[in-house]
């Protein structure tokens, strides 16, 4: 069996891993870590799976499909149980017919919420099986594609077919604010434009090669970067601090060795420590300050 580690979510609860073993076959598998056996299948039909999640709580399988549609299925008693069907596409237009889910990730703190990743270059948030907000600004045509959920679950964060990672305020309201230096917001956008459920405020940098897809972002925890100095010799943009590619890691701040301080960085701090993840294998991680 196959475990696409792309679309693989851990229970917090059951102690299990999920994936789409051979995603054209259309069959969620339920692995249970502990017995190291399969705990629960699903078969859907005329349909590939592309994503799947599970819940904050463990309780809750979701399972996202080529077709644009994301499946909810209860996890009890070794079984998983369907209970519903939302199509993740757009009323009307070129992708109304729906597009590939690529990702799907639990929202911190909101058991009930979702967010959505799909190839139509749109995240949406769900709560129950409604969607309640729709995020634009990256570009996501055909990459697998996943967003990601800071651990407060203020920001929304994604990588884009275009080498930069997206930044939106997860929030249905308020005005945009300045953010960490080296962002650039709307690309030169100050207003936020948030009507009709729809979020087009966001904060972007480039973050690897142009047009080299990002495919996964990740947001720190505070506590790995709280109060911690800069390494990149008091530079005020958003850079790349550390890459890891074919195993190697490298530091790209000149002169100054990986994870050391330069004395040139007493008067920044690193504000946020995100992670990101490219097509070619590259990962590098980003001090914004």
């Amino acid at each position: 069996m196959h475990c696409n580690t792309e679309n693989t979510s851990n229970s917090p609860r059951c102690l299990c891993f999920i994936a789409p073993p051979g995603s054209i076959a259309g069959k969620i598998r339920v692995w249970s870590i502990t017995e190291n056996a399969v705990l629960a299948t699903a078969q859907l039909h005329q349909d590939m799976v592309t994503a799947v999640a599970f819940s904050l709580n463990g309780g809750r399988v979701l399972a996202g499909t080529m077709r644009g549609r994301c499946r909810f299925y209860e996890l009890a008693d070794r079984k998983l149980e369907y209970v519903a069907q939302v199509d993740v596409r757009n009323q009307r237009g070129a992708h109304a017919s729906g597009k590939k889910v690529t990702g799907i990730c639990a929202v911190p703190g909101q058991p009930q919420q979702f967010l959505i990743t799909t190839n139509d270059s749109r995240l949406r948030l769900l709560e129950g099986y409604g969607q309640i907000l729709k995020f634009k600004g990256h570009r996501n045509i055909s990459t697998q594609v996943r967003a990601g959920i800071s651990a407060d679950g203020n920001e929304v964060v994604c990588g884009s077919d275009d080498g930069w990672v997206y930044v939106w305020q997860s929030g249905a309201g308020g005005a945009a604010t300045a953010g960490p230096s080296g962002y650039q917001q709307n690309r030169g956008a100050q207003q936020q434009q948030q009507t009709g459920g729809k979020n087009a405020a966001y904060q972007a940098f480039q973050a690897h090669e142009i047009n080299v897809p990002i495919t996964a972002v990740a947001c720190a925890p505070a506590a790995a970067y709280d109060g911690r100095l800069s390494v990149l010799g008091g530079s005020t943009t958003a850079s790349a601090v550390g890459m890891v590619a074919d195993g190697q890691l490298a530091s790209v701040a000149e002169g100054v060795p990986f994870g050391q301080p330069s004395a040139a960085t007493a008067r920044s701090r690193v504000q946020h420590l995100l992670v990101s993840g490219a097509f070619n294998g590259a990962i590098r991680v980003h001090e914004l300050l």
